[in-house]
């Protein structure tokens, strides 16, 4: 048995993987275990979990690798701080304070779990490890062109690599304070919502604006050259790079007309506020597609390559994907389940399995996630409705009803979105149904549309897909444009922009799949997919917490492995 681990933490979204004897065993959140949304702690419990479920140990190890280079990644930023102490005096005092605290002590905190020798322990650079993250989900050796876009890792904003039978070199980077991440999160705590956690919300947003004051951002805020291959930005608007408490400075609030705050939201959709509030995010949104597409033809005529793997959190903007997927010069478009963070501890589980087995690692599948075992307490809290035969059927009229169900099947899913396994269902053509699902059930903002779920053989009679970009629509990694009859049949699965990020589902997804054929013969071929989760919690990890989700959220139906089980007392 050969074990290659892969870590990342102390940022966001820490996470644990397991690649064993050559495929991804394991992929564990730390935040799933901790029940903190979200959670940046070192993994203890998803290392435990490794070691008690899965039999890892220190004669299994080959390798344990963490997802960036600690020292460099530090001095880079400590560096940019004291080039002007008096301006970034307190971003300084963060960063020294952070020291002590921070991946710099990684193997120290790695060996209070596991006792390792030196040599078990790499490093790999962070946006290789987003890299190699995007390069397992493909399905060839052949020539790729990563491209890196995220906030900042080890001092970079931005990478390009190009991949040739897993040779890989770096061809290109843009460095700390210039970010394309770091300018949308900015542009998400301006509009009142939570960094790392709001800018999806942003991105449902701008749908309702126009992006009259995109000429200003592009000015001042974040620009690419494509002749000298600059990213550029007047860091006289940010305080990121000069404080840890905000993103924004004075300046940039006035020039948008003052900054929204979370219990200030314009909720009214004909005021004035909410058409500054949603042009805003049309703006930051627009300008961002523009630079991302530059890049990518940048990042083409430097490589030659036309075969595209786009990684780092910025790639977690399913709008911008399918912009890019349109592009000509793109052959095929892979984005990782999970670019962010989080995802790239399968790249650097890969890194050293990659050195010393030279051998590509065989594809993961969409739920590498544990599966834990039923308790006892699942007789106390609910009665079995019909066994794994006959749900199908019992769900299937359930769902036809307008009931809402839960999905607690399998394996976890990897990337931040439920895709299945771990969801809560609904007819999509219902609109009462879907209507309590998002207002009532999951408590969403209103300019935010659920995601529709679909088999991957019926999606081209409701969808316009980009045939470059397929298999990330089996994971929502990008929105597609409704054709003209889901306006009429489906209307509440698509955002006011007439997109919707769907879902396709494939036959070896048999749970899924025969579901969705039993709802299809029904006359309900389109489901809603959302994560089974209360807002601000992380996805259900065990029988405990869905139950706790149940309650607190009204729902009475949840279907399992064993068969469909209805919560008592509801």
């Amino acid at each position: 048995m050969k074990d290659y681990i892969g870590i990342s933490a102390y940022y966001h979204d820490s996470s644990v993987a397991l690649i064993r004897d050559g495929k991804l065993e394991v992929f564990i959140k730390e935040e799933w275990l901790t029940r903190i949304k979200g959670t940046s702690s070192f993994p203890f419990n998803a290392l435990e979990c490794l070691i008690d479920e899965y039999g890892v140990n220190s004669n299994t190890i080959e390798k344990v690798c963490f997802y960036e280079k600690p020292l460099r990644g530090w001095l880079s930023l400590i560096k940019h701080s004291l080039e002007k102490p008096v301006e970034r005096w307190r971003q300084a005092a963060n960063q020294l304070r952070s020291f002590w605290e921070g991946p710099i002590f990684f193997s120290e905190e790695l060996r209070k779990i596991i006792r390792l020798d030196h040599d078990k322990i790499v490093y790999c650079e962070h946006h290789l490890s987003h890299a190699l993250t995007g390069l397992a989900y493909t399905k060839n050796q052949k020539k790729w062109t990563a491209i890196i876009l995220d906030g900042v890792g080890d001092g970079e904003t931005a990478s390009v690599f190009s991949i040739n039978n897993n040779k890989i070199d770096r061809v290109w980077n843009s460095k700390f304070p210039t970010s394309i991440g770091l300018f949308y999160s900015t542009i998400t705590e301006f509009l009142g919502f939570e960094v790392n956690d709001g800018e999806y919300k942003v991105m449902a947003l701008a749908a309702f604006g126009e992006p009259n004051f995109k000429e200003f951002m592009k000015k001042n805020l974040l620009s690419f050259n494509p002749a000298s291959g600059k990213l550029a930005s007047n860091m006289s608007f940010y305080e990121f790079d000069k404080s840890p408490e905000r993103s924004f400075s004075e300046k940039l609030s006035t020039q948008l007309g003052g900054a929204f705050t979370s219990s200030l939201l314009p909720s009214d959709k004909n005021s004035i506020e909410f058409k500054r509030f949603a042009d805003i995010a049309a703006s930051a949104q627009s300008l961002t597609q523009d630079v991302i597409e530059e890049i990518v033809k940048f990042s083409i005529k430097l490589t030659g390559c036309g075969n595209i793997i786009l990684s780092g959190g910025v790639a977690q903007n399913c709008r911008c994907m399918a912009e890019i997927a349109k592009l000509e010069a793109i052959e095929e478009l892979v984005i990782p389940p999970s670019p962010g963070d989080s995802g790239s501890a399968i790249g650097a589980a890969m890194y050293p399995y990659l050195i010393e087995e030279k051998k590509k690692l065989s594809p993961p599948g969409l739920y590498p996630g544990p599966t834990p075992s039923q308790p006892n307490m699942m007789d106390q809290f609910f009665s079995r409705h019909s066994n794994s035969h006959q749900m199908i059927n019992d769900v299937s009229d359930l769902l036809q009803k307008g009931q809402i169900v839960t999905t607690f099947v399998g394996k976890a899913e990897t990337g931040p979105r439920a895709l299945g396994n771990r969801s809560i269902l609904c007819d999509g053509g219902n609109i009462k149904a879907v209507e309590e699902l998002n207002n009532l059930v999951k408590k969403r903002e209103s300019f935010r549309p659920l995601a529709p779920i679909m088999k991957v053989d019926i999606a081209p009679k409701f969808f316009k897909l980009s045939k470059n970009a397929m298999q990330n629509y089996s994971w929502m990694g990008l929105t597609a444009e409704a054709l003209d009859n889901v306006k009429v049949s489906h209307p509440s699965v698509l955002h006011v922009d007439n997109t919707a990020r769907l879902q396709t589902v494939h036959k070896d997804q048999k749970f899924l799949w025969e579901l969705l054929s039993m709802c299809e013969k029904r006359g309900m071929p389109i489901l809603i997919n959302t994560s089974f989760n209360i807002s601000g919690d992380p996805i259900v990890y065990d029988y405990v917490d869905c139950y706790v989700n149940m309650y607190r959220m009204g729902i009475e139906w949840l279907v399992t492995d064993d068969g469909l089980y209805r919560l008592n007392n509801v």
